[in-house]
Parts: structure tokens; sequence; C-alpha cells
């Protein structure tokens, strides 16, 4: 058996809920459930109900727009339906963790105010400049930083027993569960285990067809490097899953040999840019163990 890896792994896209030290960010200890409420503008929880695009995924801190329907308010004037300008923490505290402001997540939110201007004033042109226009300089938005008590409500216990009584607006759609305190498991989105990093539905949605100028990147990933110089049996069939990353222009492909003995040539990439062929980038990881495939007597 021969073991060769080749490439390396992209790591920005899947930080996970405990991986803080990895980033720039420096956040204080956590002072507890009555200080994160005191400090707050707004305490609510509720159903992400659709995450909006702002900037491309390439920005340290894209920014996004999160519509909620919400079931509890302890702090603050938020509405049934509410919307936060916020964006993706990484390099920087403010923002959503990737992994939560997604479709269908039940957040306990702990959230602050801002000036409209200061969401508004990004280096580069946005992704959807007409979603900028359309919030007035002079009005307050709300956003929450990596540093909040901000969770999934799955994990929030400890904070709905001591926030106390709640405004109650309508039925919650998931409930604190002590077992699940410090967990943040993966979430299904049906591709094969081998695709290791893309199985994890929290950062990459599975497409139910292949990008448009799928058959470019292709050709375009065949003379990659790292895929090319690989070893690849020429009898060897492979099954291609494509993934996007949520909220940016990233696409993703997990090449899988149709005999799991016989690993040659799979791989695992990304593809930055990939609207744009001129630019794109491409990074990620190749597997290439071969086992050989014992002939039948």
């Amino acid at each position: 058996m021969r073991k060769l890896r080749l490439g390396f792994l992209l790591t920005m896209l899947f930080i996970g809920v405990q991986s803080a030290p990895a980033l720039a960010c420096s956040c204080a200890a956590d002072s507890g459930v009555e200080s994160a409420r005191n400090k707050a503008d707004i305490v609510f929880a509720g159903t992400v109900e659709d995450v909006t695009a702002v900037d491309t995924g390439f920005l340290g801190n894209p920014r996004i727009l999160v519509r909620f329907k919400v079931a509890r308010v302890w702090k603050g004037d938020v509405t049934e339906s509410f919307t936060m300008h916020s964006s993706i923490g990484s390099g920087a505290c403010s923002g959503f963790w990737r992994e939560m402001a997604d479709q269908g997540e039940v957040l306990l939110v702990y959230g602050n105010g801002l000036p409209a201007k200061d969401w508004k004033q990004v280096e580069g042109p946005a992704l959807r400049q007409d979603l900028v226009d359309a919030v007035p300089d002079d009005v307050t938005v709300y956003t929450t930083s990596l540093c909040t008590r901000t969770r999934l409500v799955l994990h929030a216990d400890e904070d709905f027993r001591l926030l106390g009584a709640a405004r109650e607006l309508g039925p919650l759609g998931a409930h604190p569960d002590p077992a699940m305190n410090g967990r943040f498991p993966p979430k299904i989105n049906g591709l094969p285990q081998r695709c290791g990093k893309y199985t994890n539905g929290h950062n990459w949605k599975a497409m139910a067809s292949p990008p448009a100028n799928a058959s470019e990147l292709l050709q375009r990933f065949a003379t990659w490097p790292d895929y090319a110089n690989a070893q690849k049996p020429h009898a060897a069939q492979y099954t291609d899953y494509w993934v996007r990353a949520p909220w940016t222009q990233i696409v993703g492909l997990c090449r899988l040999a149709e005999d799991p003995r016989l690993r040659c040539g799979e791989a695992r990439v990304s593809f930055h840019n990939h609207d744009e062929i001129a630019r794109l980038r491409i990074h990620g990881d190749v597997e290439t163990v071969c086992n050989p495939v014992k002939k039948q007597r």
C-alpha cells in the first residue's frame, strides 16, 4: 500500500464553534448569563428563516442579513419577524459563527445595536449593493459577536434557566438539552462519509446538480498539479459530489472512487472565484491510497 497526501487543507470554511483560539478574534472570559444580558441591547430566541449574503465570501467578515421568526424575547424591542444586519465572524469578533447563521437553526441571540452607517462602511463593492443602499445611515441595526453567548437553543440550558420569564411571540422550534452543552454535532447533508469536511451541512450544502460551469472547472482541475501528478489507475471509475459553501461564491468537489478499496485519485477540493475561470484558485487534498484489487479466482 502506498499513501501520499498532496496539497493543503482549506480551513477557513469549517472553523468549529469551539475553535476561537485559531482566529485573530480574542474574547475575554465568559462572565455568565447575567453579565451577557446586561451588556446586550436585545436578547431573543427564534428560528433563522433566511440568510442573505451582502458581500462575497472572500472578505474577512462578509456581511449578511439574518431574518428570524422570533419566539421568545427577554430584552429589547424585537418583533416576531426580525432582521439582523450582521456578518460572518472570522478574523474579527463581530458577527455570527458561520455554523449558526443557517436557515432552520434555532438560536438564542445576544445582540447589540450600531449605527447603520457603520455596518454599511466596507471597502470594496458589495455583492448586493441594493441591500446596503436600502438601509438609511441614521437608523440603528443589530448584530452579534463571537464573544457573546449567542448559541444554539439546544445548547442554552443554563441561559434559559437564568434569563427568567420571556415575552412569548410564538412556538419555539427547539428546546435546551442539558446533555448537549458544549457540543456542536455535525449536520447531515447526505454525502458519503468519505467526503470528510463536506459532509457537515453546517458548512457545506450538497448541490442537486453540478454548477453551470462544471465542465470548465473539471478541465482546470484535471491540470491542477496536485491532482495531475497524483497516482490514478486508468481503469478507476469515480463519482463526483458537488457542494456549495453558504453565503459565498465557493463550491467544492468530492470525488470518490466507486470501488472503496481503490482510492487512487480521490479528491476533496474547493474552487474559489469559480465563476471567473481566469482567476480560479483551487484548494484541497488528494488521496492516493492504492490497494491492489485481488483477482477473482
